[in-house]
């Protein structure tokens, strides 16, 4: 541990491989192989660290720490771009551990890998289930921000409108598309609901883009 927290964490990673390999039983081996997977991934040795993270998984299924190493591998398989397979182990982990403390998270990975190969509605059926967590308020946000696009492309226009409308008071607002502002600001203008169109104009305006808020009438509001 000394070793990956001084940087040397090819060296440390040899001495948690071997302490595995020569007492394999010993209840300290799940944490050498899941903190040997952070040590090569650290290095961009992902390859390794999910054998690492594989093996925790595999042979001590019921270690405490067995659930964090297949959602580490999930996120490493991201960084490979092995999108299919990160799905697979995200959505593994979701079957094996049903109480994971990482389900949130699991679950807005699989909205993301699902958006990218097409099936938005398997995205927006992945964010639903993860808006309900109890998630920390970074991640709420993050998943009601992500949700909130999906709806937008599945023209439920007043659902999207809504989620991105109580982002607006959050540290989100600063993530939010101009794109999705002026959309958002011209929805409400057709409502005939102005003081929400007025929010999402001023926060426009805070991104810099003078333009499209002057083309939706944001000097008006």
């Amino acid at each position: 541990l000394m070793l990956n927290e001084r940087g040397d964490r090819a060296e440390a990673s040899n001495v948690l491989r071997s302490l595995a390999a020569r007492y394999p039983k010993h209840e300290a081996v799940p944490g050498a192989l899941l903190v040997s997977g952070f040590a090569l991934a650290g290095d961009g040795h992902y390859d390794e660290a999910i054998n690492d993270w594989s093996r925790l998984e595999r042979d001590h299924p019921q270690s405490p720490l067995a659930e964090e190493a297949l959602f580490q591998k999930g996120l490493a398989e991201i960084r490979l771009k092995r999108e299919p397979q990160a799905t697979e182990t995200f959505g593994a982990l979701l079957k094996r551990y049903p109480q994971t403390r990482f389900e949130a998270e699991a679950r807005y990975w699989r909205s993301v890998l699902a958006e990218n190969a097409g099936e938005t509605a398997a995205a927006e059926e992945e964010l639903r289930r993860a808006v309900e967590l109890d998630a920390p308020p970074a991640l709420r946000r993050k998943i009601r921000y992500r949700l909130a696009g999906v709806l937008h492309k599945l023209n439920k226009p007043v659902e999207a409108a809504d989620l991105l409308q109580a982002l607006l008071n959050t540290p989100s607002k600063d993530d939010m598309s101009p794109a999705l502002l002026e959309w958002l600001a011209t929805l409400r203008l057709e409502q005939g609901a102005f003081t929400p169109a007025a929010e999402a104009a001023e926060t426009l305006l805070n991104h810099g883009k003078e333009e499209a808020w002057l083309q939706i009438g944001g000097w008006l509001l």
